[in-house]
């Protein structure tokens, strides 16, 4: 009976081991985004991987990291919310096991979302807009025009008046963790966009070195 209490001290011990490195990690990476981002911004980080410390250790490797950050308001446009999610995530453990730093090396894939709301547009176009019931409505020179919401090439918001109307174009920014833009949904309110992409947004390189 003592060796088995013994046992199941033991792995208790070592279980809060883990998740206290897997927190400090956790830490460490809102640190580093946090630094590359507007001074107001609010930052979160989860990497959800159990047991954490073995996984670095023999592998270098997560499952996953996810970072949501909050409140980024920021030029041309001010954006309310941001998600990003990447997954097969590799981590330098040389820079973990010398320097105590978590440095992500490569990814397989990654996500992002982000919301900006009808209040951001407006300010940055300078004209009132309305989101909700699935369309956004713009008003120029005192006219309501429905406009269809899309992405450019250059990862800019378009609205689109339908039918006629001076299409009205706005820059996301916040490129550090917005790498790409590709898919625009209207919710209420607020638009959201998103994208995949197989490369570590430059928040997290940049974040990175400049912590070496």
């Amino acid at each position: 009976m003592r060796r088995i209490l013994g046992l199941i001290v033991l792995l208790a011990v070592l279980a809060g081991v883990d998740l206290l490195a897997r927190s400090i990690a956790e830490q460490q990476v809102v640190d580093q985004v946090k630094s590359e981002l507007p001074a107001n911004a609010h930052v979160s980080a989860s990497i959800p991987a159990f047991p954490f410390v073995p996984r670095i250790v023999f592998w270098g490797s997560v499952p996953k990291v996810k970072v949501k950050a909050t409140d980024l308001a920021g030029k041309p446009l001010s954006v309310a919310d941001v998600n990003v999610s990447v997954t097969g995530v590799e981590i330098s453990r040389h820079s973990l096991l010398h320097h105590r730093r978590v440095d992500l090396v490569a990814i397989d894939k990654g996500t992002v979302s982000a919301e900006v709301t009808q209040g951001a547009i407006a300010d940055v176009l300078h004209i009132p807009v309305t989101i909700g019931s699935g369309r956004v409505t713009i008003r120029v020179n005192g006219q309501d025009l429905t406009a269809t919401p899309t992405i450019n090439k250059n990862n800019q918001l378009v609205l689109t008046p339908v039918g006629a109307g001076p299409v009205q174009t706005v820059g996301l920014g916040q490129a550090e963790l917005i790498p790409c833009a590709a898919k625009v949904e209207v919710e209420e309110a607020k638009v959201r966009v998103s994208c995949t992409f197989n490369h570590i947004p430059d928040a997290f390189v940049r974040a990175a070195n400049k912590a070496k």
